[in-house]
Formats: structure tokens, C-alpha cells, sequence
């Protein structure tokens, strides 16, 4: 249970509140009434950022100055978030490229050395060298595709998917209740 304010104890020892019964009993009566007041956002709203005025000179300035910093490092990062989000998908486009010029390379080398086996008189490691690289070629074709429609799926998923890691836009805070006595 709360413990009752100064205020609230003077008020219950005043007899005021103490009315008669028609059974010679008394009775205390007591209402108590509870205020809240709710906002959403960094800033309070006018009427509280007076009083913080009344309470401290330059308060309200202060609180001004501290959400437009918060606003700033939020941008700031959120920048840099997109930054480096861009240069990670330029590396992997460049990864991608490497590996398809490096694939094709190995297989066109095994398709020559196939070849040059073959009229070398040497059919059995020709086919076998041929057959490998165009093998290779098709399977990575194949699987690169693959691997790229799954990346796909999942880089659109997690466009359309808020990160958890992101602070939230309003933060919604709560002004405690007061208690008067009346």
C-alpha cells in the first residue's frame, strides 16, 4: 500500500470529513482523485515544458537541445546504416562477378585441356577433362541461380521486415499520479 503525503494525513485528521449516522455513528468519508497525463515523442508538451521553465530557468531550452541531438545521432545513424548496407551489397556483387569469371575460366581450361587430350590421342582423359568442365560450368550456373533466388527472397523479407535492433520512433512516457484530497 502507498504511503499517504503530509497533505493527505492533515486532511484525514481534519474533521471535515466526519459525518454522523443516524445510528449515533460517525463515518469518514475520503475522495481521493488521481491525475495522469500521457504523451508520445521526445518532447513534452508546452503547458509541462512551462513548468520545467518554472522549476529551472533554461530547462526547457535544454530539453530542446537534448531531442534535436537525438534526433541528429538517430539520422546520423541510420546513415551510416545505409552506407554500409550499400557497400556490403556492392561487395557481394563483386564477390559474385569474381567467382563467376573464375569459375569459367577453370571450366573453359578443362574443356581445352579435354580437347587437346582428345586430338592428342588420348580419348579416354579428354573426355574425362571435357566432360568435367562442362559439368562444372552447368552445376555452377545452376546452383548460382539457386543461391541467388533464396538471397533474393531473404533481402526482400528483410527490406518488408522492421530490424529489431532499431530504436523505436515515439517513446511514450507516463507522468506519475498525484493524489489530492478534497
Amino acid at each position: 500500500m502507498s504511503e499517504l503525503t503530509s497533505e493527505s494525513q492533515d486532511a484525514l485528521n481534519r474533521d471535515d470529513f466526519v459525518q454522523e449516522q443516524g445510528n449515533g455513528k460517525q463515518e469518514r468519508r475520503i475522495e481521493v482523485t488521481a491525475a495522469s497525463l500521457n504523451f508520445s515523442g521526445p518532447l513534452p508538451p508546452p503547458q509541462i515544458l512551462a513548468q520545467y521553465n518554472n522549476a529551472h530557468p533554461d530547462a526547457a531550452d535544454r530539453i530542446l537541445k537534448m531531442a534535436e541531438r537525438e534526433q541528429q545521432h538517430r539520422h546520423e545513424t541510420q546513415s551510416k546504416m545505409v552506407e554500409t548496407h550499400i557497400s556490403d551489397l556492392k561487395a557481394a556483387r563483386h564477390e559474385k562477378r569474381l567467382g563467376q569469371i573464375l569459375g569459367f575460366t577453370i571450366g573453359a581450361i578443362c574443356i581445352f585441356a579435354g580437347l587437346t587430350a582428345v586430338l592428342a590421342d588420348h580419348p579416354v582423359s579428354g573426355t574425362i577433362f571435357g566432360s568435367t568442365g562442362v559439368v562444372g560450368l552447368v552445376s555452377v550456373f545452376v546452383a548460382g541461380r539457386q543461391i541467388n533466388k533464396e538471397n533474393d527472397d531473404s533481402e526482400i523479407s528483410e527490406a518488408l521486415m522492421p530490424s529489431a535492433g532499431t530504436p523505436p520512433e515515439d517513446d511514450e512516457e507516463e507522468i506519475p499520479s498525484r493524489e489530492e484530497v478534497s
